[in-house]
Order: structure tokens, then C-alpha cells, then sequence
């Protein structure tokens, strides 16, 4: 891989994750394109940064918060030269009061360069469960049309 892009790509990885960490929700979408394509673990779809950041803003990050994630594992490889796949995980370690399991969180992106800047096209999450502390839930249907402020916490 070029040294430039590797630099950028892990730099973006370092971003990705630190904005996560610190809910930091204009920064965070700002890495990814318009028309991204983000699904988790659990089979829930977004289609759109503006979607990413309403599912972000108004249901997933208040029930992580206080949460921390820290990087664990990193691997990027250039496809093309504006087009990369990156695979990162992070652990999930939650507050001392939280019903939330520390867990491990895989991310896999493919990122397009475009006017000089990486951004996430595609996004896939892996989160591995362990019962009984990580039960399995239903999987939702595709969010393109729902209110995430309707939401409950699972």
C-alpha cells in the first residue's frame, strides 16, 4: 500500500474511532459520504448520513453513554487508488452502573477518496454476543421510513 494512503486510511480509523468514543456526532458523520450504506449486527440499515446520524444521535448513543471504546486490531488494504477496505475493532467497555456487557465491536468500511478525503461508503458491523450477559434480539426492519425517537432501548 502507498505510504500516503496508509497514513491517511489509519488517520481516518484514528478519527472514526475517537469521535465514536467522545460522541462527537457532526465530526463522526462528516467521515462518511451522503449516500453511505451502514448496517450493525443486528441487521439494522441505514441508508444516508443523515439517517446515520439521527440513529446515532437520538437512539444509539444515549444508551451507550458513558461508555468507552478503545481500538484493539487495525487492517486497511487500497483496492484502487481511491478505494480502500478497512477492518478495525474496538472494545466496548461500559460504565461501573450500565447493564451493558463490555464487549468486543468489529467494524469492516470500504472508503472512497474523493476531493482529497477519505470518506466511508459502506459500513458493516460484527459484534460478537456472548449469553447470557449479550442475548440475541429480533431483527428490525430496514429504518428507511422509521422515527428513531420512537425507539426503546433493548
Amino acid at each position: 500500500m502507498a505510504d500516503t494512503a496508509e497514513i491517511e486510511l489509519r488517520d481516518t480509523v484514528l478519527a472514526l474511532v475517537g469521535h465514536f468514543d467522545k460522541q462527537h456526532l457532526e465530526e463522526y458523520a462528516a467521515l462518511f459520504s451522503e449516500d453511505t450504506d451502514w448496517e450493525n449486527a443486528f441487521g439494522w440499515r441505514l441508508r444516508g448520513r443523515r439517517r446515520l446520524k439521527e440513529f446515532l444521535g437520538q437512539f444509539l448513543w444515549p444508551i451507550q453513554a458513558g461508555s468507552k471504546f478503545g481500538p484493539v486490531s487495525y487492517r486497511a488494504e487500497l483496492l484502487f487508488p481511491d478505494v480502500a477496505l478497512v477492518e478495525y475493532s474496538v472494545e466496548r467497555t461500559p460504565p461501573a452502573n450500565s447493564p451493558l456487557a463490555k464487549r468486543l465491536v468489529r467494524f469492516t468500511h470500504i472508503l472512497r477518496k474523493q476531493n482529497g478525503e477519505w470518506q466511508v461508503i459502506l459500513t458493516r458491523i460484527w459484534d460478537p454476543m456472548t449469553p447470557p450477559l449479550s442475548p440475541p434480539v429480533d431483527r428490525f426492519p430496514e429504518f428507511e421510513d422509521a422515527p428513531f425517537s420512537g425507539m426503546r432501548p433493548l
